[in-house]
């Protein structure tokens, strides 16, 4: 799919005078973080607030690209790495995993060369685990209670992924956002554009697990081991809790023992 946009965003984007890809394309935005380029390329992220008919914000990331392509499976000729993205984002949503919320995605030639816009809605209201490992110790804002189901609910999330055979690659604590609600905490990863379906799906689960738990030294053995449980019942993987543990440890010191 070269195009797509949400109903509602569609109305938004009527109300502040923006009505297609050239609009998007040309608009002034701050940049979030720096762009990357590269070979004649590039890509970067803005955050764009746009105001409804009733005056009230709506908050958004566009992500912009321009002769940016990777090969891959889906396109061995090259794609957008943002087109890979939104294309994960729908697998997750067809999974019921939580992930980014998509109002906007078009894929076009400028110039002869592949550009790309990915909007999604901002996720004001999540927090990335990597801001409550860096209080975690101290427990400020999160009870022991808290800190139990955000475990649980976490060792789920990744273990549901892993389930269905996708695995993240890039799954690092930064990557995996979460929000408290009544009944637990909703978990939406994000950056996936190095999602990818794994056959050999214990060799996938390693190596997130083995990225997520080498960033989140924080947690106390106990604690990681509730994380892990919850990620086993979830996953459905026919892994020996003890025996997984010891081949995380033991990948871990190996790259220890390189660096």
């Amino acid at each position: 799919m070269k195009s797509y946009i949400d109903s509602d965003f569609k109305t938004l984007l009527a109300v502040n005078h923006l009505s297609d890809f050239d609009d998007l394309w040309s608009m002034q935005v701050e940049l979030v973080e720096p762009g990357n380029e590269r070979r004649g390329g590039w890509s970067h992220v803005a955050r764009i607030e746009l105001l409804d008919e009733g005056g009230e914000t709506h908050c958004f990331y566009m992500k912009r690209q321009y002769n940016h392509n990777n090969l891959s499976f889906y396109a061995p000729l090259g794609e957008p790495t943002f087109s890979r993205e939104y294309r994960n984002i729908k697998r997750y949503a067809a999974l019921s995993i939580g992930a980014l919320d998509t109002v906007y995605y078009h894929r076009r030639r400028i110039d002869g060369k592949d550009a790309a816009i990915l909007i999604t809605r901002a996720l004001d209201d999540f927090s990335p685990l990597s801001e409550l490992w860096e209080n975690w110790k101290s427990n400020r804002g999160l009870s022991d209670q808290q800190k139990s189901q955000l475990l649980d609910d976490v060792g789920k999330a990744i273990g549901r992924l892993h389930g269905s055979g996708l695995f993240h690659n890039c799954l690092y604590p930064g990557h995996v956002y979460v929000c408290p609600g009544e009944s637990g905490y909703d978990v939406r990863f994000i950056d996936l554009e190095k999602t990818r379906y794994q056959v050999l799906r214990r060799r996938g689960s390693i190596a997130d697990l083995d990225a997520f738990l080498r960033r989140s030294e924080v947690l106390k053995d106990q604690e990681w081991s509730r994380l892990l449980a919850s990620y086993l019942r979830a996953s459905q993987l026919s892994i020996d809790p003890k025996r997984l543990t010891e081949k995380l440890a033991k990948r871990a010191a190996s790259k220890r023992n390189s660096n």
